[in-house]
């Protein structure tokens, strides 16, 4: 008797996996959660999954923004500091002034970036 039991569980287990990781790679909730009730899942049970397994996403979004701060900034540093060093000597090399210019650019464009995706927690596709 304990056996169908048992088996109804582990066959719920797998698929609420299955369906965290179908969200985690930006699938629609929706979507998610319409399949769940399809197999049989409780509806109650499958609104507060896809919400937990949501806001997982949206947590692990924002920790990739901060990374992609991090970089932004450690670039952008990386760039301008050398130039300012060089021109604070009194040399000007217009060379490397661009390509400095240019690395703070991109430095900004990362730092941005992941500004963006720290306060919204919200990015399209998958996080890898």
């Amino acid at each position: 008797m304990n056996q169908p039991h048992t088996q109804n569980r582990a066959n719920e287990e797998a698929l609420l996996r299955d369906a965290r990781a179908r969200i985690i790679w930006g699938e629609a909730p929706e979507e998610v959660a319409q399949s769940l009730q399809a197999d049989g899942v409780d509806r109650w049970q499958v609104a507060q999954e896809v919400k937990r397994f949501t806001r997982e996403r949206a947590n692990a979004i924002r920790c990739e923004g901060v990374g992609e701060m991090w970089k932004g900034a450690g670039i952008f540093l990386a760039a301008v500091i050398p130039n300012i060093g060089i021109y604070l000597a009194g040399y000007v090399v217009p060379k490397l002034l661009a390509i400095g210019g240019a690395g703070a650019l991109y430095g900004i464009y990362r730092f941005v970036h992941g500004l963006v995706l720290a306060t919204t927690g919200r990015m399209r596709g998958s996080l890898s």
